[in-house]
């Protein structure tokens, strides 16, 4: 065997020993760090008011690897992502029992959304595995995803942002205002709340990856906002829906000009409030 082949097969020997590792995630109510080496309870069903933490395990490891430098835990509801959290090797918490690294992420989840919830955990910007998780409203109820319902508040995207823009200082002048009376009115509407979804909508212009990005931007520049207004940070989630869900469908043989006026309604943002009203 020459030297190149030599090398060859040692690299592909590494490979297969990288494909060996395995990753689980375990979501649970709570474990004490004195528990890390104990059986950690699983759990899938959460109350609203619960925060929800995520336990990953890496094991079969051996001399010739080294757990990642990043790990990344990114949560969606309805398969839409709400928050991620990425922690650089030096400052995650591990514990090594019997060959497996055990890695302990918090995922903050106040506010939890309700309804089927999923958290997956990259490796170094790699997807490693998933867990599906369930959070129950104050009745005790989770919400499917596969059930829509009418926004509780909706915004005209076009009277809050210039076309194709998602920064507070891109706003029409009154934008600000509009979403100052959205405040006032969960404020008044609701003795107690426990999520705000706001949502992101644009129409189809642009590749679906811009328009992903911006309806995200801009519902947390809304969210921003309404952080401003008085309303709880952390009672408050954003989404981005991007052109996924249209409201009205037009002609693509009108004009550029007609085509953005037609398509408007669907360049909005909507307010999803779970809590009780007054």
């Amino acid at each position: 065997m020459n030297i190149k082949s030599f090398f060859a097969a040692l690299a592909w020997v590494f490979a297969a020993q990288a494909q060996a590792v395995q990753y689980d995630v375990i979501t649970t109510h709570g474990v004490d760090k004195k528990e890390w080496s104990e059986a950690i309870a699983q759990s899938s069903t959460f109350s609203v008011n619960e925060q929800v933490n995520a336990f990953v395990t890496i094991s079969d490891l051996d001399e010739h690897q080294d757990y990642p430098q990043t790990l990344e835990a990114r949560w969606y509801h309805c398969g839409n992502m709400y928050s991620q959290r990425a922690l650089k090797s030096d400052a995650i918490k591990t514990h090594l029992k019997r060959d497996v690294h055990h890695m302990w992420f918090w995922i903050k989840s106040q506010p939890s959304i309700v309804g089927s919830n999923r958290v997956d955990i990259y490796a170094d910007g790699t997807l490693v595995t998933s867990k599906a998780f369930d959070i129950t409203g104050n009745d005790g109820k989770t919400a499917s995803c596969g059930m829509t319902s009418a926004a509780d508040y909706t915004l005209s995207g076009d009277a809050l942002f210039h076309f194709g823009k998602f920064q507070a200082d891109e706003m029409y002048n009154n934008g600000k205002e509009q979403i100052a009376v959205i405040a006032q009115k969960i404020a008044k509407d609701y003795q107690s709340y426990d999520v705000i979804r706001v949502v992101g909508h644009t129409d189809y212009l642009g590749s679906e990856a811009y328009n992903q990005a911006l309806s995200q931007k801009r519902a947390q520049t809304v969210k921003n906002i309404l952080v401003a207004s008085g309303l709880s940070a952390n009672r408050i989630v954003v989404e981005g829906a991007g052109e996924s869900q249209p409201v009205k469908q037009c002609s693509s043989t009108l004009s550029e000009y007609a085509l953005k006026e037609c398509l408007k309604d669907n360049r909005r943002i909507e307010f999803f409030v779970q809590g009780v009203k007054r």
